[in-house]
């Protein structure tokens, strides 16, 4: 199985770097932050969400807009900004990069938009509207469909860090979820997909767009992302079908370009998106056990992607 492992890892990229773009030149007096950084599919132009602040102010982010950039040059393509009252992040790239995906995030109105642009004319239009929060927008691999994650009627931000309200009641009886949501890429009803009492962590499609892998827990996701395990979900009914539970923490799970591997980093780490660890292989389906790929190794793996569409 390593050999046949060892020959699909010709196509993955773990911890890619890139050139650096030449930008404009930013004022002494301003500290500018690019987030949500986003390749398109050929290479040639990057996504981010910028913003700028005062260097001494204790402000640490002001509002930003997703500014294109082409990756030669470093010009910038394109500035889009279509909600004033908006922070930006999640962006993503279209298979045939002809789409950018982002959120957006109304955090006064309590809602998160899923936004699609199509930068070349500057139209966005917003394809799913939350009343909660939204994130980590990813398009099928035929361009189709977007899934993202969904707090609906959001108590508090995501994340163990972030202030929530007052508890009242039994406590643990209306935790929030984070679901997996679908809605086509023209816009329309969104669909949630993944199961009400699971917390989604991370998630990415199968390349035949019938389903998703994800690290789950039940429960709080605050508290529980320890024990998340790996399951494969149904995008049609939704079912969740157990792929591994390791004694560890599971991060960044990808699908093999053929759908017949899943590859993970796991480790003894500490809270959620603090990621280093091994290399780890399963069967997307069928049996088998987790396999090591960088057993024995020095380094520690941080992040990882398939060269070409991420599934």
């Amino acid at each position: 199985m390593r050999d046949t492992i060892t020959g699909l890892l010709a196509g993955l990229a773990v911890l890619a770097a890139a050139p650096a773009l030449a930008a404009a030149p930013v004022p002494a007096a301003t500290l500018a932050q690019f987030k949500a950084l986003a390749l398109s599919p050929d290479g040639s132009r990057v996504a981010s969400a910028d913003s700028a602040a005062a260097a001494d102010t204790a402000v640490a982010d002001t509002h930003a807009a997703v500014v294109i950039r082409d990756t030669t040059s470093g010009a910038i393509v394109a500035r889009l900004d279509p909600c004033p009252a908006c922070g930006y992040a999640g962006t993503a790239w279209s298979p045939d990069g002809r789409s950018l995906a982002f959120v957006a995030t109304d955090a006064k109105a309590g809602t998160a938009g899923i936004v699609v642009a199509v930068p070349g004319g500057g139209t966005t239009r917003t394809v799913a509207t939350v009343h909660g929060v939204a994130q980590t927008p990813r398009w099928s691999l035929d361009g189709r469909r977007l899934a993202f994650l969904a707090v609906e009627g959001a108590h508090k931000s995501v994340g163990a860090v972030e202030a929530g309200r007052a508890q009242v009641g039994v406590v643990g009886k209306a935790d929030d979820e984070q679901r997996i949501a679908v809605v086509d890429a023209s816009g329309g009803a969104f669909r949630l997909v993944s199961p009400a009492d699971t917390w989604v962590y991370e998630y990415g499609w199968t390349p035949d767009g019938r389903g998703f892998v994800a690290t789950v827990a039940n429960g709080n996701g605050d508290n529980n992302w320890w024990v998340a395990t790996l399951v494969a979900v149904d995008a049609a009914s939704g079912r969740l079908r157990p792929v591994a539970a390791p004694a560890m923490q599971v991060n960044a799970p990808r699908v093999s370009p053929d759908g017949k591997w899943v590859l993970f980093i796991g480790g003894l780490m500490s809270d959620f998106g603090s990621v280093g660890g091994d290399l780890y292989a399963v069967p997307l389906v069928g049996l088998g056990g987790v396999t090591d790929l960088t057993a024995g190794a020095t380094s520690t793996v941080t992040s990882l992607s398939w060269a070409g569409p991420d599934a």
